[in-house]
Order: structure tokens, then sequence, then C-alpha cells
């Protein structure tokens, strides 16, 4: 080919290139380009599933406070809460003191004491006041019964003194009938109290049952014996026990 042919195909041969040489530069921008994105693309992807996970456990978090709550509302018992990283120690009970224990016991034991010194003492008095109204009681029936027709009138007299109350009054009638007929038909008498038996016995006042023996002689006639029970009730004067009641028990 001549010299002139060779430059005219070079020619076009540069031409043809200039025209490829832009397509293909832009084919490899578009390839180095479109990795780039890619990886935004996919970066952004992730932040959205990011985004929506973190949402998806908020919402899972919500639901289960949310059902502790419903739960702790149906049974309900408080909704555990977070326990601290340390637990503050439970203030401790101030403890009764000692003394004040001390002084409890003193107390009890000291009215202990008084109660059963009280019941002590009167069961002491009890006692005391059975025995001295037994006594008693024995001596006034005596007197009462006993008499002679030359002294019967001193005799039955003195003993009003140990009487009180209603029968005080009874005796008196009794005696005002008594002492003319002892008189004048030359009546004896000698009572004596072989048993007797405390039914209730308290400080002031006693219940008594009297098993009385009286023998009465009239004139010259053989004595009679008459064999009697009594109730007797005696109650405490100061220091003196009197006779307030006198009845015969009918056999």
């Amino acid at each position: 080919m001549p010299p002139a042919g060779r430059r005219k195909d070079a020619a076009d041969s540069g031409e043809k290139a200039e025209q490829a040489s832009p397509e293909q530069t832009s084919a490899d921008e578009t390839w180095v380009e479109e990795p780039a994105e890619a990886v935004e693309a996919a970066d952004a992807g992730k932040a959205v599933e990011d985004e929506a996970a973190a949402e998806a456990d908020a919402e899972d978090e919500v639901a289960r406070e949310s059902a502790d709550a419903d739960e702790s509302a149906e049974t309900g018992e408080p909704a555990e809460a977070d326990e601290p990283a340390e637990a503050t120690p439970p203030r401790a009970r101030p403890r009764v003191g000692l003394p004040i224990v001390l002084s409890a016991i003193a107390l009890v034991l000291a009215l202990a004491a008084a109660v059963f010194r009280w019941q002590i003492v009167s069961h002491h008095e009890s006692d005391t006041a059975r025995a001295e109204s037994v006594q008693a009681a024995r001596d006034i029936t005596v007197q009462m019964l006993s008499y002679q027709p030359e002294t019967v009138e001193q005799q039955l007299n003195a003993v009003r003194d140990r009487l009180t109350g209603e029968f005080l009054g009874k005796y008196t009638a009794m005696i005002n009938e008594v002492i003319p007929a002892a008189q004048a038909q030359q009546i004896a008498a000698v009572a004596e109290v072989p048993r007797m038996g405390s039914v209730s016995a308290t400080p002031n006042g006693a219940e008594l049952v009297l098993f009385v023996n009286q023998t009465v002689a009239i004139g010259d006639h053989a004595p009679q014996r008459t064999l009697s029970v009594a109730r007797a009730t005696m109650v405490k004067d100061g220091d003196r026990w009197l006779m307030s009641k006198y009845e015969p028990v009918q056999p």
C-alpha cells in the first residue's frame, strides 16, 4: 500500500480508537462506581435492619414489663424491682433493755407474793374465826339453857349481852316466860354441847351446827334428858363473837 494510503488508514484507525476510548472509559468508570454504591446501599440496609431490631427489642421489653405488671396486679404481689448492686442491710430492731425486763419480772414476783400472802392470811384468819366462833357458840348455848331456880333471872339476863339482832328480841321474850315458871316450879336445867361443827367461817361471820344435851329437873322429880340439834349464826363485833340466830333443827 502506498504511504498515503497507510497514513489514511492510520488516521481512520486513530479516529476509531478515539471514538471507542470514551465508551470504554465510561464503562470502566461505571464498573468502578457500581461497587461503592452497592456498599452504601448495603450499609443503609444494615442500619435499617439494626434500627428495626432495636425497636423490636424495645417493644419486647415493654411487653415483658407490661406482662409482669399485669401478673403482679392479678396476684396482688408487687413487681420485682431491679436489685441494687449492694443491698442495704435491714435496720436492727431496738432490743428491750435488761433493766426493763428485770423490773417486769420483779413486778410479777411481787404481785404473786402479795396474792400468796393474802391467801395465807385469809386462810389463817378463817381458821381463827372458825375456832373462835365455835367456842363462843358453845359457851352461849350452855348459858342460855342452864339455870337454877334461885338464880335463873340473873343467869338468863346475863347472856343477853352476848346476843344480837332479831334473836336478841326473841330470846328476851322467851326468858320473860321461863324465869317466872322456873321460880314457881323449882325448875333447874343443865346443858352441854358434846359435839358441834362449823359449816362456814369467815373473819366476820360463821355458820355452825350444835348437838345439845339438856337435863331438866322439876322439883323433886327425876331429871329428864333431852337431845336436840340446832343451827347457830355467829357474827364478829369488834373483838367479840355474838350469836345472831339459834334455831332448833327438827329430826
